[in-house]
């Protein structure tokens, strides 16, 4: 055991001192939080923005590949045996299929499914600006929505678009589709401009 010399002094941390540095992390906990969050938040939107250009892409690279027509549907049960394609249900899901069954528009049993997406990160929303439940591509590129009505003859002028949106309003992005099923994001919410 060391023993102390009788001159020595303490050195230590004294309780001012403490409560500068607790003082100091408090504020910078305090901006650094929300900053996080908005960053969690802008990232799950651009996952969910990527995930939807991709199967996009994917929906018509598989339809001139195979020279048949392949849909990209929302649906509610995307991961079921059964996955069936549903109205409005965009951020619940969607399923890439092989459309060549006797229902044109609709997933019928035995279509082969491509690719399925599970609905995303939590507070996603996706919304398409048409009653669409489905995007179809046939083996010569053209684009169909799910009434088989081509893409540039959906009763109107824009383009169609996919709203994609967080809690945080700043980190808010738009899908833009051409006649041709190429996707990009446009920096002006709700709008391809």
């Amino acid at each position: 055991m060391a023993v102390r010399p009788a001159n020595s002094t303490e050195h230590g941390v004294t309780l001012i001192e403490l409560m500068v540095v607790l003082a100091i992390s408090a504020i910078l906990l305090a901006v650094g939080v929300p900053m996080f969050s908005t960053f969690v938040d802008r990232n799950r939107v651009a996952t969910e923005v990527n995930e939807l250009i991709a199967d996009l892409a994917l929906t018509r690279s598989e339809a001139l590949a195979r020279r048949a027509r392949v849909g990209m549907c929302a649906s509610a049960n995307p991961t079921a045996s059964g996955a069936t394609c549903a109205a409005g249900a965009w951020t619940t899901g969607w399923i890439v299929y092989v459309d060549n069954g006797p229902t044109v528009g609709t997933r019928d049993v035995g279509e082969e499914i491509i690719r399925v997406h599970t609905p995303g990160a939590p507070g996603i929303t996706m919304t398409p600006n048409l009653a669409l439940t489905g995007i179809y591509v046939t083996s010569d590129g053209t684009v169909f929505d799910s009434a088989n009505t081509p893409l540039g003859a959906m009763g109107t002028t824009d383009p169609l678009r996919f709203n994609v949106a967080g809690s945080e309003n700043a980190n808010r992005r738009t899908v833009c589709i051409n006649a041709t099923g190429r996707a990009r994001v446009s920096t002006t919410w709700d709008s391809c401009v």
